[in-house]
């Protein structure tokens, strides 16, 4: 490849992350595609043709915003992940002091926030449940037992 090639290319990719660059900005800022260039085409109207940036289509303008939107995903996701195993790093960490000092109680609740963070929706078993409310025995004598020694078909025992 001639040099001349190779300097064009790189003015080329210069302008190209200056356009991006700009059309970024102007996104995170809220402004949409035609305000945006109308805005950019209307500030270079007075410049000599060499020196205009954004003489351009609006398809190949909309091309550059593509590109800019795909730099905000990637920023955002970045972001979320930072964020997340941050979060996910702290919650750890808070229930291990609360479990080795014996405070449950608090440890559970951080579990549970940990499971909101992750999204893994926990267990959610409360006392007011319909689990509670079944045919549970009251009374000592009616609980029994597996007894593994036994072959037959009788496998309980009473306790009492």
């Amino acid at each position: 490849m001639s040099e001349q090639k190779k300097r064009a290319d790189r003015a080329d990719k210069a302008v190209k992350e200056k356009r991006i660059t700009i059309v970024f900005k102007l996104l995170v800022q809220g402004y949409q595609h035609k305000q945006i260039y109308e805005s950019l085409r209307a500030q270079e109207k007075d410049k000599p043709a060499n020196e205009r940036l954004w003489d351009i289509s609006y398809r190949a303008f909309r091309h550059y915003c593509q590109l800019a939107k795909e730099q905000i995903s990637k920023h955002a996701k970045y972001e979320r992940e930072y964020y997340l195993g941050r979060g996910i790093c702290r919650l750890d960490e808070i229930y291990a002091k609360f479990y080795s000092q014996g405070n449950y109680r608090d440890a559970m609740i951080a579990e549970e926030k940990l499971e909101k963070l992750l999204q893994l929706g926990g267990t959610n078993i409360s006392i007011d449940s319909k689990i509670f409310d079944s045919n549970l025995p009251t009374q000592l004598e009616n609980l029994t037992y597996y007894n593994e020694n036994e072959k037959d078909s009788e496998h309980t025992k009473q306790l009492w």
